[in-house]
């Protein structure tokens, strides 16, 4: 049919135009458009997430067992005035007593962890998220206080020697950061194109660049981890003398200490 005749010619045509100069500076030009609408997406979707959803999520955790309290100190109030009898404000450890019980820190751990991904998965497309997550955390350690001392019973004290399983999952977030913070720079940078002239259009060039800054990275990453110590040195020096000063007590007590222990 003729239309079709004429609609495969004009593609012809497209295909010829595309493959100039001109043409594959176009696409190129698209496609780097592509990605910068990408990055802004993920910019809007930062600002949403750490920072309109943390100030909620703050407001909240402040408010709603401060209303409760209220709530349940009036409800015991208008009780008393039905039954007759005078309404006695409780007192500090009335109030403790009958709050809600401290369960554990797994949501304050894991709300930490989540931020945490955040900035170091998209930090690439949002500048500034760790001076967001900065003052969320001013806020949030406040917010806990208050939280611990006066919305909620005493949690019991439990000794730890670190945080256990979520420095792994930390560790896990890091290593994950590391491959996607690659994979953005690798299909959505243009400062590969302007400052070292390697066009990221085609597809090889792209897993290239990608395979290339994973593998720096990663080197970096695990070559800080090594050279910085998990324990400071002062610390490790400290906990050493105390132990030392701790047996000295011990060996003076059983009478068994010596000029050569001191």
């Amino acid at each position: 049919l003729p239309e079709i005749a004429a609609i495969n010619e004009s593609i012809t045509l497209f295909d010829k135009t595309m493959q100039t100069p001109m043409g594959v500076m176009l696409n190129e030009n698209l496609y780097y458009l592509r990605g910068q609408n990408r990055m802004q997406s993920l910019f809007v979707q930062m600002i949403i997430n750490l920072g309109v959803k943390q100030l909620i999520n703050n407001i909240l955790e402040l408010s709603v067992p401060t209303i409760l309290s209220k709530f349940k100190v009036a409800r015991d109030r208008k009780n008393a005035q039905k039954a007759g009898r005078e309404f006695v404000e409780p007192s500090t450890l009335d109030r403790q007593s009958k709050a809600s019980p401290y369960e554990s820190p797994l949501d304050d751990y894991a709300e930490i962890v989540t931020q945490f991904a955040y900035i170091t998965h998209w930090t690439f497309a949002f500048p500034w998220a760790p001076l967001l997550a900065l003052l969320n955390n001013v806020f949030e350690i406040r917010i806990d206080a208050i939280k611990i001392l006066r919305e909620t019973q005493r949690p019991k004290p439990k000794g730890a020697s670190s945080i256990g399983t979520w420095q792994f999952v930390m560790e896990g977030v890091v290593l994950l950061s590391v491959v996607v913070n690659s994979l953005l720079l690798s299909i959505s940078s243009t400062a590969i194109t302007k400052f070292y002239n390697i066009s990221l259009f085609d597809t090889s060039t792209q897993l290239s660049v990608f395979i290339v800054v994973e593998h720096v990275l990663m080197a970096i990453m695990f070559l800080i981890k090594y050279m910085v110590p998990d324990v400071p040195g002062d610390v490790v020096k400290g906990l050493a003398w105390e132990a030392h000063r701790r047996r000295l007590t011990f060996l003076a007590e059983k009478g068994l200490a010596d000029d050569d222990d001191a």
